[in-house]
């Protein structure tokens, strides 16, 4: 058991797919959103119980599924710069097409969630 205590908070690493067509851009991305709704730099913390914000990702982490994808959508707007996509020089916003979180279990354990985004492309950017 001390095995799975020690490693409850470690983060884990997201997976990215990504989608391109003539016309746009489509990002699924897999990955536990509680310490990025945080503030939690995943680059300077091995471990959420390190971060300054460790209490706001535990009480992210304790939220039934529906409001996780809520606090989200909320946040989206100050999220979204986050997700820097150019194509020929030209930022490519993106849009919070959907979301998938999966209902609470041991709150101790991560739980993934998936993201959808989507982003149109320049005019005559297509690869």
């Amino acid at each position: 058991m001390l095995a799975f205590a020690a490693t409850a908070h470690e983060l884990r690493p997201s997976i990215m797919d990504v989608e391109v067509s003539a016309s746009e851009i489509v990002l699924e991305l897999e990955a536990a959103i509680e310490p990025i709704l945080a503030g939690i730099d995943q680059a300077s913390v091995l471990d959420t119980n390190d971060a300054p914000q460790a209490e706001e990702h535990d009480r992210l982490r304790a939220l039934q599924a529906e409001d996780l994808e809520g606090a989200l959508k909320n946040a989206w707007p100050q999220i979204s710069p986050g997700f820097l996509v150019e194509s020929d020089g030209v930022s490519v916003p993106l849009q919070l097409e959907a979301i998938e979180v999966l209902e609470i279990g041991d709150v101790e354990f991560p739980r993934d969630s998936r993201i959808v985004l989507r982003g149109s492309l320049p005019e005559g950017a297509a690869p």
